[in-house]
């Protein structure tokens, strides 16, 4: 980013009261300081949860312990759990549940700080807010399991007609 960006950005950032100037004795550059923790009234631990989850999109809470890490020591993958339920509980919320990637079991999790950075298919969020009730669940556990002795039955007599044993 060039400076002018970089500029524009902070001088953004102080007018939402989300970054000040900090003066410096013998500095002879500008030094700022995030206000992100005061302003949001979360601890450290929360922020580098929020932080990872604005660098990188949503991720699991297993991603997220390995690499909020590196930030600030984050004790255990229950730990992280508590701490994003904690987020997710406030008014407003600060991050959300959302359902498994395809060819995972983990939930993810995003942050709602700006909801439209790392966008997610309709399908991910409605799987995450519509999961099946056991009624549902059966009914069409007994649509699949009529389906498929339809299936056999005519594949067997297709065998038959072709002398296939």
């Amino acid at each position: 980013l060039d400076e002018e960006t970089v500029l524009a950005r902070l001088d953004e950032l102080r007018g939402l009261g989300l970054v000040h100037e900090v003066h410096l004795v013998g500095s002879r550059v500008p030094k700022f300081r995030h206000l992100a923790r005061e302003i949001l009234g979360i601890g450290t631990s929360e922020l580098v949860l929020l932080t990872e989850l604005l660098l990188r999109g949503p991720q699991t809470v297993g991603e997220l312990r390995g690499r909020a890490s590196r930030m600030h020591p984050l004790e255990s993958v229950e730990v992280v759990s508590n701490l994003l339920t904690t987020l997710a509980e406030r008014e407003p919320p600060l991050v959300e549940e959302l359902a498994p990637a395809p060819g995972s079991r983990a939930p993810r999790y995003r942050q709602l700080l700006q909801p439209d950075l790392h966008p997610i298919s309709s399908s991910a969020r409605d799987t995450a807010s519509s999961a099946e009730t056991p009624p549902q669940r059966e009914d069409r556990l007994s649509r699949l399991e009529s389906t498929l002795t339809a299936l056999e039955a005519r594949v067997a007599a297709i065998e038959r007609s072709l002398g296939v044993s």
